[in-house]
């Protein structure tokens, strides 16, 4: 049996590597538009947090970020990013 993964605690200053996956290994991005939604929506995240972004890779099946946490962002922004809870994707 699989138990989900509890959230991660976000500190200042700690590196995390995030990884949004596509379900069933499907392709997370449906064409090259969507993608530039996604990094529109990862510039918009970086500035309105003080948290910054390292590097990044681009899969067919998933994203991969090596950022922090800034002082006083709230947990919940890469949800954001990742679309958590939408039932399509990510917009």
């Amino acid at each position: 049996m699989n138990m989900p993964r509890k959230a991660c605690i976000q500190a200042p200053g700690v590196l995390h590597h995030i990884i949004i996956c596509g379900i069933e290994r499907q392709p997370i991005f449906k064409d090259s538009l969507d993608y530039e939604n996604f990094l529109k929506r990862l510039g918009n995240l970086l500035t309105a947090t003080p948290s910054s972004c390292y590097a990044w890779a681009r899969m067919t099946g998933a994203i991969h970020l090596q950022r922090n946490a800034g002082d006083g962002e709230r947990d919940g922004a890469v949800s954001k990013l990742a679309g958590r809870g939408r039932t399509g994707p990510a917009k």
